[in-house]
C-alpha cells in the first residue's frame, strides 16, 4: 500500500525562492537542535535558525526572502528571514553560552562541529504568509525533490546551470553506484542481512534512521574506511588516505563548504574518476569523465577550447 509519506503533494515547481535546511533527528531531548516528531512550530523554527555553513550574499544574490526546514524529504516549516549574523567557531566551544556579532546572547539552536564562520537568522515570524505557508508546507508538509534528502543547505529553484557543488553531487552519486558491486563483491553472505550486521558494527552508519544503501556515496565510503582490511586487497593501487580524501569530499559537498570553487571539486572529480577506473566500473568512470570537462570548463573555458 501506499505509504504515508509517499500519499503527501510534491512542493509545487512554482514554490516562491527559498533556502532549504534538513534537521536531522535530534538523539536527546536536552539538546535543541534537530528536530523530533510533536516538536512545535517554535522549537522547529528555532532549530532552522542556524548555524549554517553558507554564504548570505548568495542568498540575496539568488533572490530569497524564505527559509524552509525539512526533515526526512517532508517540509516543516517555512519563515521569512529578518536578517543574517555570523559567529566564528573554535573546536573547543560547542556547548559554551555565546555571543553574536552585536554582542548578543545567542539562544543556540544548532551547534557547530568544526572551526570556521557559521550563520543564523533571525525571522519576521515563527510563520510566513498563507500563501507561500501553503505553497511549501500546506497541512501536512511537502516532498522535497530525492534529491536534496542527504543535502544540508540547498537553493530552491535550482540553479538552471550546474554549479561545481551539483556537478560534485552527480559525481558522488555516481561513485556510490559504481562502488556497489566492489563492496557486495565483498560482504555479501549467504543470507541478506549483511549490510545491516555493518551498520550495528560501524557507530557512523546508524545515522542513517532509514534504509542503509551501498550505493549512497556516504554509506559506501564508510564502509570502505571502517572495513579497509577486508577491502584492501582490491585497492592495491591506492590507500586509505587517498579514499579518506573522498570522505572529505563527500562531507563538504553536503556542508556546501567551498561550494562554488571549481578548482577543488575538479581534483575531487579527478579522485573519483581514478577510483572507478581502479575497481574497474567503466561505465560510471565514462560518465563522470563528462563531468570533469564541464567542470574545466568553468576552470578555464579558454584551454578547453583551445584544447579542443
Amino acid at each position: 500500500g501506499m505509504s504515508s509519506t509517499s500519499a503527501r503533494p510534491s512542493v509545487p515547481e512554482d514554490a516562491p525562492p527559498a533556502v532549504l535546511f534538513r534537521l536531522s533527528y535530534r538523539t536527546n531531548e536536552k539538546y535543541r537542535s534537530g528536530f523530533r516528531e510533536n516538536d512545535a512550530l517554535r522549537d522547529i523554527v528555532q532549530s532552522m535558525r542556524g548555524w549554517w555553513e553558507l554564504d548570505p550574499r548568495e542568498v540575496e544574490r539568488l533572490g530569497i526572502e524564505h527559509a524552509v526546514a525539512f526533515h526526512r524529504g517532508v517540509t516543516l516549516a517555512v519563515v521569512e528571514i529578518d536578517r543574517w549574523k555570523w559567529l566564528e567557531v573554535k573546536d573547543d566551544d560547542h556547548h559554551r553560552k555565546r555571543v553574536d556579532d552585536l554582542g548578543h546572547d545567542v539562544d543556540s539552536c544548532a551547534w557547530p562541529a568544526k572551526q570556521g564562520t557559521r550563520w543564523a537568522f533571525d525571522v519576521k515570524s515563527d510563520r510566513a504568509d498563507d500563501d507561500v505557508w501553503d505553497a511549501w508546507v500546506g497541512h501536512g508538509g511537502k516532498l522535497v525533490p530525492s534529491r536534496l534528502y542527504h543535502t544540508i543547505t540547498s537553493y530552491w529553484p535550482a540553479s538552471p546551470v550546474d554549479s561545481p557543488h551539483d556537478l560534485l553531487g552527480k559525481a558522488l552519486k555516481l561513485l556510490g553506484e559504481g562502488l556497489q558491486p566492489t563492496i557486495e563483491s565483498v560482504f555479501a553472505e549467504a543470507d541478506d542481512d549483511w549490510l545491516e550486521r555493518l551498520r550495528r558494527k560501524h557507530r557512523i552508519l546508524t545515522f542513517y534512521r532509514g534504509d542503509v544503501s551501498p550505493q549512497d556515496p556516504y554509506v559506501a565510503l564508510n564502509l570502505l574506511i571502517s572495513e579497509w582490511a577486508a577491502v584492501s586487497p582490491l585497492f592495491s593501487w591506492t590507500d586509505r588516505d587517498f579514499v579518506e580524501t573522498l570522505v572529505d569530499d563527500r562531507n563538504r559537498w553536503a556542508h556546501f563548504d567551498e561550494e562554488t570553487d571549481a578548482e577543488i571539486v575538479l581534483e575531487a572529480v579527478n579522485d573519483i574518476i581514478t577510483l572507478l577506473k581502479g575497481i574497474g566500473a567503466k561505465a560510471e568512470a565514462t560518465r563522470a569523465d563528462s563531468i570533469r570537462r564541464a567542470l574545466e570548463l568553468q576552470v578555464d573555458p579558454l584551454e578547453v577550447l583551445e584544447g579542443a
